[in-house]
């Protein structure tokens, strides 16, 4: 299984895409949230790659769906005819449909291929392609979902934004690989992960990989001392780079 890390940029990073991961199989290429940046950043790997079959959406703030407009019209112009599944832990087709349509008011009616919006429920596995989608609720300023895939024997967790709760630690365990925003060394916001909070969960769920993404911007002016404090566990824990890929 391929991950590539598109972005890893918090909303207004100055040199960084927005958090977005692609991830593909043997036979599915999906892509995890797609803000602002993203969508023009997934373009630079794209033509190396399987089309897309699938974009999950953790939650509805800008850096994380708001490059939706754009990538829907870029598969528009590649005169796209497979259903895209636009998969969320909450719903998201309203919101998701305004965007495309003052971005470009005519393009839906247009499109030569389906939106298949799907709502991964709480405990309710949903099954796309030979992937099992599952989704816990994170702690976060609005609803945001936490997703686990499982393909090919392999499991990849990804936080969105927020802090973990019961429900998203209980769906990380056993990942082989967690992606989590830590938005700050310490534990200092009620509603966003930090350096520290991810080394606890990556010592107590024994994953194989933990990759930290979504670092604010004192956060990346301080990554001597991220890295510090990650140091015991630096075979584990990593601070990817866009671009950054990695086998599984």
């Amino acid at each position: 299984m391929n991950i590539i890390f598109i972005g890893t940029g918090e909303a207004c990073d100055r040199t960084r895409a927005n958090t977005s991961v692609l991830i593909e199989n043997r036979y599915n290429s999906v892509l995890l949230d797609c803000g602002f940046s993203a969508a023009s950043a997934y373009f630079l790997h794209e033509s190396d790659h399987k089309p897309l079959d699938a974009v999950w959406i953790s939650h509805l703030h800008g850096d994380h769906y708001f490059g939706l407009p754009q990538l829907i019209l870029h598969l528009f112009q590649q005169k796209r005819k497979k259903n895209l599944y636009l998969l969320s832990g909450c719903p998201v087709e309203k919101r998701i449909k305004q965007a495309v349509n003052l971005a470009y008011p005519s393009l839906l009616s247009k499109l030569g291929f389906e939106l298949s919006f799907q709502i991964v429920e709480k405990e309710k596995p949903v099954i796309i392609d030979e992937i099992c989608w599952r989704a816990a609720e994170n702690v976060h300023s609005i609803e945001n979902f936490s997703v686990l895939l499982e393909s090919e024997e392999k499991k990849i967790y990804y936080s969105g934004d927020g802090k973990s709760s019961i429900h998203s630690e209980k769906l990380m365990k056993g990942a082989d690989l967690i992606i989590h925003e830590a938005f700050s060394l310490e534990n200092r916001f009620q509603d966003h992960g930090s350096v520290a909070e991810c080394i606890e969960l990556y010592r107590r769920n024994r994953c194989r990989k933990m990759g930290l993404v979504h670092l604010c911007q004192e956060a990346r002016e301080q990554q001597k001392s991220a890295e510090k404090m990650v140091e015991k566990y630096s075979s584990g824990i990593f601070f990817p780079e866009d671009g950054h890929k990695l086998f599984l």
